[in-house]
Parts: structure tokens; sequence; C-alpha cells
């Protein structure tokens, strides 16, 4: 059931807020038969809960916001949790990944744990947080991230079992997965209200992983276009794969059809059920729906 839906004005056809929940929820069995995974970030916030019997996503709901430091960050976080109070049960397992923090990828043969800051620092600051690190199983490489000391106390009172990792990494390990089977060069940009991040792999290779900040499509169109003239890609031979907060046949869709000949929109199911309340295209929820895949 949709509970409500409101639209930014930085970006009309790249945001939505909903909230589906199956009538089949039950949340007083969260703690046996329910993974939950959540995305948070200074531009969004959301969830899903999947039935691990019947393997199929039960709930999922999403909000933007637009908040400028932590202390804000937190204070909306709380007010969603008041808003869904059985996010925080005990649930059999949890996840929790986040977005919008700058990250690194570091390969297996140069990564040194004694020496992680100074690999990280060399393209980000850290100021004052902690950094995390995901491991890429099928690249073969680390994924570093920083995520603020007060943020990362808070997530672990709400969720002190969960699985931490970085929203990238969902995207990366499941395009570097999915271009091994196919003829082609993959590119696949997944669209946030603020940002995007392009990832371009090959035969299982993995050629450019970036988040770039945006306030208009055609920011979203010059990187894009610019990351494929950087790596010799000629942009009307390849397909490019969308995902997140992108509308079909909106705004920015249209602007990329001019340039780019072929445009999908990936298919967020994988494999895995998804509730009949569910009325969003399931490319907004790729990285959610995969997220359980990768912990």
């Amino acid at each position: 059931m949709e509970t409500g839906s409101n639209i930014s004005a930085i970006e009309k056809t790249t945001i939505s807020n909903f909230n589906f929940v199956d009538e089949s929820f039950d949340s007083s069995k969260t703690a046996h038969n329910y993974h939950l995974s959540i995305e948070v970030g200074f531009s969004v916030f959301a969830f899903t809960i999947l039935d691990i019997q019947t393997k199929k996503y039960i709930a999922w709901c999403s909000k933007n916001h637009q908040c400028s430091d932590v202390k804000q960050l937190t204070v909306n976080l709380e007010g969603y949790l008041q808003e869904h109070r059985f996010l925080t049960n005990e649930y059999r397992s949890s996840s929790v990944s986040y977005c919008d923090f700058p990250s690194t990828i570091v390969p297996n043969s140069y990564y040194n744990i004694e020496k992680e800051k100074e690999l990280y620092t060399f393209n980000h600051q850290v100021d004052g947080g902690e950094i995390f690190r995901d491991h890429l199983l099928n690249l073969g490489a680390k994924h570093l991230y920083a995520i603020p000391e007060k943020l990362n106390r808070w997530t672990n009172q709400k969720w002190p079992k969960a699985t931490v990792l970085h929203m990238g990494s969902v995207l990366i390990e499941q395009l570097v997965v999915f271009s091994k089977s196919v003829d082609k060069t993959c590119v696949c940009a997944n669209i946030q209200s603020k940002s995007f991040d392009l990832i371009i792999a090959n035969n299982g290779q993995l050629k450019l992983y970036n988040s770039f900040e945006h306030g208009a499509p055609e920011d979203i169109a010059y990187y894009i276009l610019y990351s494929l003239e950087q790596l010799e890609i000629r942009n009307y031979e390849i397909e490019l794969t969308l995902s997140g907060q992108i509308e079909i046949k909106g705004k920015l869709h249209e602007l990329l059809s001019d340039y780019i000949k072929e445009i999908t929109f990936i298919d967020g199911k994988t494999g895995i059920i998804l509730s009949n309340s569910f009325s969003q295209p399931t490319h907004k929820g790729y990285s959610l729906f995969n997220q359980y895949l990768c912990v």
C-alpha cells in the first residue's frame, strides 16, 4: 500500500518518496523470518524487508532529504524510526549500506591494513570519521570509505548486529559478475538525488568506478560522456543501463537518449519475488534488492 509521494524541485524526474508494506508482513516475527536491508546517506533513507523463507520482498520504502551535516541527518533518521517503529525490532539478519560518502578502491596486491588511512587520504579526507573496508570478492580488491563517528555510533545503537557496507560495493560486485556473462562493455549509472555512481566493466574487469555530484540532468549527461571519451568508448556503440532514482521517459532519460542510442533500465528483481504492492519500477530498488546477496 502506498502511503505517500513527493517530488523535489531540484530534478523532478529523479526523485520520489514512497512506502509499500505487503499485507503478509508480521512485525512480531521479525527475529525469525526477515532480513532488513537499509540505505543511509545525506540525501536518502531507504529500506527493504525480505521474507527469507519465501524469498519475497514484502516492504520497500524510500525517503529523500537534504541534510548538510550528521546532526541534521540523525534527527531525520530518528523521525523515520518513529514512523516505522518495526525497524528497531530484532531481525534474523540485517545490513546497512552507506551512500553519499566518498570511497576508493585498492587492489588486494597494494592493500595494507596498517596503511589504510594513507591509502584512503590519497584521494579523500577522513575528517574524523572511521575508515571501513568492504572485500570485493569478484574484483580482488578492497573498497575503502570513511563514515562520521557520530553516524556510525547511531547506526550501531539501532542495528548492532548489522553487516555494514558501501552502496557502491553492491553495485560493483553485481556489475562485475554480470560483465562476465556478456560479450560487451557494461556501462551502468545509478542515480541518486544529488549524486550518481558510474560503473564500467568488461569481461569481469572493472574499468571505472566513480561518483559525481549533480544539480541538473545536463551534469549527469556530461560526466557520462566525458568518462566514455576518456576510456575511448564510443557512446553510440554502447548500451547504457540505468538504475536508482530516474523516471522512465523523464527529462534525464530523454536527454541521455540524444547522445546514447541504447538505454535500458536494469531489472531490480534479481530472481527474488517482489510484493504486488510495489508499484514503483524495480530499477529504483536495485541496490537495495541486491544488498542481501552481498552480506
